[in-house]
């Protein structure tokens, strides 16, 4: 009821014309906006038809038909909104991609799945913005490059066998008008749009369109992106990896002088934060580094160093004094452990030996002094979460067989072949790596934004929210995961 009274104040409508002058989400033509389904019996008609079509008939403003058909269904009424108006000249451009997104999100509603044969049969055939020739190549060859699948877009030995065989005069489909179908599990609904002219589609060497109807085989298989994705990904999180490098030494500086001259340094919660900064900075100095060599073990183990150093200054920055408390703990029976090694192996200078038992008189409980792993800093910090990104970088800094197997050459079968002193890493691992390293250090200048009360929160914010998006991109292409090369028996 409320709806309804709203839809028919015509205050409501007066602001709604207005607004629809300014807002770019709705094209507000009503050429392009049909009855997709209706609930009355009387109404059934009107399916498939354009508002505009309908407001003719009508003698009505379109704008008001809008509404009004859906007030006289009840607000059970629906529409679908058909967006083809491409600038002409960007079709043949090829500073841009042809493609589509949102693959099924709105299903229900409407598709556009027909891009590729309205194309051309209506920008080459209809219309004649580009040839047939480069219609093709922008369909098949170009996005395969863009994406680094370098089995697929052309016909040529060795390769996948993917063919579409069409008849170039009647080629074409309708994304305008699409046709619903009730298929889906439990009687899903879903709106299609069938091709015209498309006699023949051969995947991976098996005809699966004969004649236009399916034959029912389906050797399809999922594809991920390859190099050519993975090389962009890795050139945006070493540029994010840089500018929080940037930003991180602006927030150190925030500090002030008072941290450097504060008397009991060990103790200073303020001191300790700009120092775990200064670390992660320069762990990240070196993720970087090695990334450029390829070294990505070495940066592995560096991007864990980053993500432990934010276990500890979140917990600086959550409970300061029992932090800063198993710090000192952990020094003292660091200190004690290595001491008793020394008097146990022996070579210590009288000298030395004097100053260590001293040392040891005056922290005569150093043995009961608890030293904590980073599991235990990252729970205590609530943190757990972080220690599974944590665990992943983690067997890469251990003789692990899976690390070992890095330098193992392995046939499909996991035979071993031979072994790689210097193995490439994939790409796809050297921007995961850099995006763990980008993860931890985000992190660590949030929280020490926090415990210095730094006057550029919000720039770490703004650094953060810009990792975030990059992650859920980075997330859409490969879901983080790099292929994995065959695992031998035995490292």
């Amino acid at each position: 009821e409320a709806q309804t009274r709203i839809y028919s104040d015509p205050e409501f409508r007066r602001q709604f014309r207005a607004e629809l002058e300014t807002i770019r989400g709705f094209h507000a033509d009503f050429t392009m906006v049909w009855v997709n389904d209706a609930a009355r019996p009387d109404f059934q008609r009107l399916i498939g038809m354009s508002v505009e079509s309908i407001a003719a008939e009508r003698g009505a403003d379109p704008l008001d038909l809008f509404i009004d058909l859906a007030l006289e269904d009840d607000l059970n009424l629906e529409y679908t909104a058909v967006r083809f108006g491409i600038p002409e000249e960007y079709i043949a451009d090829p500073r841009t991609l042809i493609g589509l997104s949102d693959g099924g999100a709105h299903v229900a509603i409407l598709c556009n799945a027909g891009y590729t044969t309205e194309m051309l049969g209506d920008l080459v055939r209809e219309r004649g913005l580009l040839s047939l020739e480069l219609a093709v190549k922008r369909l098949t060859s170009e996005p395969a490059d863009f994406f680094g699948l370098t089995d697929r877009g052309r016909l040529a030995p060795g390769l996948a066998a993917d063919l579409a065989i069409f008849d170039p005069s009647t080629v074409g489909s309708n994304s305008a008008r699409p046709e619903p179908r009730n298929d889906l599990p439990g009687g899903g609904r879903r709106m299609v749009v069938p091709a015209r002219g498309m006699d023949y589609v051969v995947v991976n060497g098996q005809v699966l369109l004969e004649h236009g109807q399916p034959t029912g085989h389906l050797p399809g298989k999922v594809l991920r992106p390859g190099a050519s994705v993975a090389n962009i990904m890795l050139d945006r999180w070493i540029e994010l990896a840089n500018r929080l490098v940037k930003l991180g030494y602006d927030v150190a500086g925030t500090a002030g002088p008072e941290v450097i001259k504060n008397d009991d340094h060990q103790g200073d919660i303020r001191l300790m934060a700009v120092t775990l900064i200064a670390r992660s900075l320069s762990h990240m100095r070196g993720v970087l580094i090695l990334i450029r060599e390829k070294r990505i073990v070495e940066a592995r183990a560096l991007a864990r160093c980053i993500i432990e150093n934010q276990f500890w200054i979140v917990g600086f920055s959550e409970k300061p004094e029992q932090f800063r408390q198993s710090m000192l703990d952990q020094d003292k029976n660091r200190r004690g452990a290595s001491g008793q090694v020394l008097f146990e192996t022996g070579g210590v200078s009288d000298e030395m030996s004097e100053k260590l038992r001293s040392w040891m008189r005056e922290n005569k409980n150093w043995s009961k002094a608890k030293s904590i792993t980073p599991k235990e800093v990252a729970k205590n910090a609530q943190q757990n979460d972080a220690y599974n990104f944590y665990n992943l970088l983690s067997p890469d800094a251990h003789p692990t067989v899976a690390s070992l197997n890095r330098y193992v050459v392995a046939a499909n079968d996991g035979e071993v072949t031979g072994i790689d002193l210097d193995p490439d890493p994939e790409v796809d691992e050297m921007g995961g790596t850099v995006g763990l390293a980008c993860f931890g250090l985000v992190i660590v200048l949030v929280a020490g934004c926090k415990i210095l009360q730094s006057s550029i929160t919000g720039q770490v914010d703004e650094l953060a929210r810009q990792y975030l998006s990059l992650m859920r991109e980075q997330g859409s292409l490969d879901q983080g995961s790099p292929q994995q090369k065959p695992e031998a028996d035995s490292p």
